[in-house]
């Protein structure tokens, strides 16, 4: 897994935390085996900015994110995780979209409607509540411009 944390300060201190948890799993001989399922690294770096094509598994802490970030990072999910993905996300604080569809063309032309859909809207399922999934879906093909429609005579 890769954390990616803009302020230096809680960078630091989430590395300073990742090194304690592997001296104690080492200690405790739980230490998982290392293969690129089990590690763990954290960046310095603007989220916005990092490369999350293939991830399939989000885990997000937006408890102090500004709602313009937030929003802005939603639409950076939904255009970049592949279908399958989810994204557990705690503290959207309502600003996430239940649903929101994107347009997504692949390298052979065909067109797919990517989908970021809340889980559950059950009230009563804290959890569920959190997760997003990424699904996909071919366009309809009412759905495609016409040559007028795009500008062309």
């Amino acid at each position: 897994g890769v954390g990616v944390e803009l302020s230096k300060m809680r960078w630091r201190s989430s590395c300073f935390v990742l090194r304690q948890l592997g001296f104690l799993l080492a200690g405790s001989g739980k230490l998982p085996r290392r293969n690129t399922s089990s590690t763990v690294v954290f960046r310095l770096g603007d989220v916005l900015q990092a490369d999350v094509s293939d991830a399939t598994h989000v885990i997000l802490f937006a408890t102090c994110m500004p709602a313009k970030l937030l929003e802005r990072l939603q639409l950076k999910l939904i255009t970049e995780l592949v279908p399958g993905s989810r994204v557990f996300c705690v503290g959207d604080r309502g600003h996430w979209l239940p649903e929101l569809t994107f347009p997504t063309v692949l390298s052979d032309g065909v067109t797919l409607e990517k989908l970021l859909r809340r889980a559950s809207n059950d009230d009563a399922d804290d959890i569920l509540r959190n997760v997003w999934r990424v699904d996909s879906a071919p366009r309809p093909p009412w759905h495609e411009p016409s040559s007028a429609q795009s500008g062309e005579l």
